[in-house]
């Protein structure tokens, strides 16, 4: 149940990002032929990368015309140092898995998501973390639980 819950939520991200995406398409006339487009989407969890390339494939059979790059910060790299090491290469992703502390250190490069269609069905408060400055730069897809083990 997690696993198809973790591909579910991790669709919804991917999908969210595509529709983000700009200049998609071309003119909608009859004989225009959709635009290419390459979208690269940083997975900061290890973990969940084959289901994620299995997701990826699925959604290219769909798609012909969108690829999407996937780049893992592997077990024990830091996700945010990946990312700006991305950024400070000239290849940042355009979308990201990322911790919500980590969203204010990279607010000037994140979109504003505030206009998108998604932002009134997410739950009150779920987008409280996702905010800097009344900009929307984030929304959550998964909820991870935390336990502390002691003797």
């Amino acid at each position: 149940m997690k696993r198809i819950s973790l591909i579910a939520l991790s669709f919804l991200m991917i999908g969210g990002a595509l529709a983000m995406a700009s200049g998609t398409k071309e003119s909608s006339s009859a004989s225009s032929k959709p635009k290419s487009v390459t979208i690269t989407f940083l997975n900061s969890k290890a973990e969940i990368t084959a289901q994620l390339q299995d997701l990826l494939t699925m959604f290219s059979k769909d798609n012909p015309s969108i690829t999407v790059n996937l780049t893992t910060a592997g077990s024990g790299v830091n996700p945010f140092q990946k990312l700006t090491t991305m950024y400070a290469s000239g290849n940042g992703p355009a979308v990201a898995m990322l911790d919500p502390s980590d969203l204010p250190k990279l607010a000037p490069k994140l979109a504003d998501l505030s206009g998108q269609k998604w932002v009134s069905d997410a739950v009150p408060g779920s987008l409280a973390l996702a905010k800097d400055n009344g900009k929307l730069i984030g929304f959550p897809f998964t909820i991870e639980g935390y336990g502390l083990i002691y003797n």
